[in-house]
């Protein structure tokens, strides 16, 4: 449970973010950064596990001063994590609710619009991180968007992040922008053993090469990259060679702990 404060008013109106929660899923900083910008003017609509006394169904709430309780419906997924459920588009809260046998105090199911900032702000306060771990905007829709805690926790400030879970999905564009730099300090030989012997039975690299790199449309912070170089008269099958470096680099990979796996032939280099 937690507390909002709301007054009602017959000329607040809320903009559908339906739109702009579809492109924040390609998760590309600049993607984001739409959804960010319009939390004041959108709306979020939050199904309720017991009434607002005074407000009606789907009525918009305006935090303004007094105080009003919500006690949201949660979701849990097949593996036990659970999230707050939040919805721009009331067919889809309905469906939802209706699959998933969801009332009001025992009733027919009911909802509130709150402004998408307020929303999220309380999507947030719910969030412990042991049981309830993030927010899902449009569950089980074709632009259902996952957020953790920290994206909920930067989208309230106003300051979008790429949102990793969904830019992985998205190839590398030639022309994006990426600081490279050599890394801060040389890598353990663990490290270095673990992938020349991952890389020892594979005939098409020719070498490597271990970076420091930032791509501010995809990464919250500088991160080891590790480019393979191949021969193009062979044929290396990349899927499962990067399968193999990232469980033989588990637990070995400098700061922040996670690697990027990058391949370049002398064709890719010169052009």
């Amino acid at each position: 449970m937690t507390e909002q404060s709301s007054t009602e008013s017959p000329q607040f109106e809320l903009t559908d973010l339906t739109d702009l929660i579809r492109r924040a899923r390609r998760g590309l900083r600049r993607d984001v950064a739409p959804l960010a910008a319009a939390l004041d003017e959108g709306g979020l609509l939050v199904p309720l596990a017991k009434p607002i006394d005074g407000v009606p169904i789907g009525e918009a709430v305006q935090p303004d001063s007094g105080e009003v309780k919500l006690v949201p419906h949660l979701l849990s997924s097949p593996d036990g994590e659970t999230f707050v459920p939040l919805f721009s588009d009331a067919d889809v809260l309905r469906s939802v609710g209706e699959f998933l046998e969801w009332t009001t105090d025992g009733e027919a199911l009911e909802y509130c619009t709150l402004p998408a900032r307020t929303a999220l702000d309380l999507a947030l306060q719910l969030i412990d991180g042991n049981t309830v771990l993030g927010a899902v905007i449009n569950p089980s829709d074709e632009c259902e968007l996952l957020l953790q805690r920290h994206e909920l926790g930067s989208l309230c400030q106003g300051q979008p992040l790429p949102l990793v879970g969904y830019v992985a999905d998205i190839p590398h564009d030639p022309s994006e922008k990426v600081l490279v730099a050599e890394l801060e300090t040389p890598p353990a030989p663990e490290f270095i053993r673990a992938i020349e012997a991952c890389i020892a039975d594979h005939a098409g690299v020719t070498g490597y090469r271990i970076e420091q790199t930032f791509n501010a449309e995809r990464d919250l912070e500088p991160h080891p990259t590790l480019t393979l170089e191949t021969d193009e008269e062979f044929s290396v099958d990349r899927a499962t060679l990067s399968s193999a470096l990232f469980a033989a680099l588990d637990g070995k990979i400098p700061e922040p702990g996670y690697i990027d796996v990058m391949f370049s032939t002398p064709a890719e280099v010169t052009s």
